[in-house]
């Protein structure tokens, strides 16, 4: 059903995944973006938009395109050793009992 819906082979790891970017920070590759909760879409209301786009704010002509973009605020982990997560995962869970 995952992949189907997703096109992902497997299911999402948030909670390791969050842990693992505090502990083992290296697994993880971050860029700077814009983050912020949206409060005024019609179909978005409420949703955390990270901004990737790093477009200028003008196009050729110096016309707006967009609101201007703001500086980063925050590290957004944009990908993820997944060999070492899974090595370090699976190495964490044989330690419990």
């Amino acid at each position: 059903m995952l992949e189907q819906r997703y096109g992902l082979p497997g299911a999402s790891m948030h909670d390791p995944l969050a842990v693992t970017a505090l502990v083992h920070p290296d697994i993880l590759h971050f860029e700077p973006m814009r983050v912020d909760t949206e409060l005024h879409g019609m179909h978005t209301y409420g949703m955390t938009v990270c901004d990737r786009r790093h477009l200028s704010p003008t196009d050729n002509n110096a016309r707006p395109l967009r609101a201007p973009l703001t500086e980063a605020n925050a590290q957004v982990a944009v990908d993820v050793d997944a060999s070492r997560f899974w090595d370090h995962f699976l190495e964490v869970l044989a330690t419990y009992p």
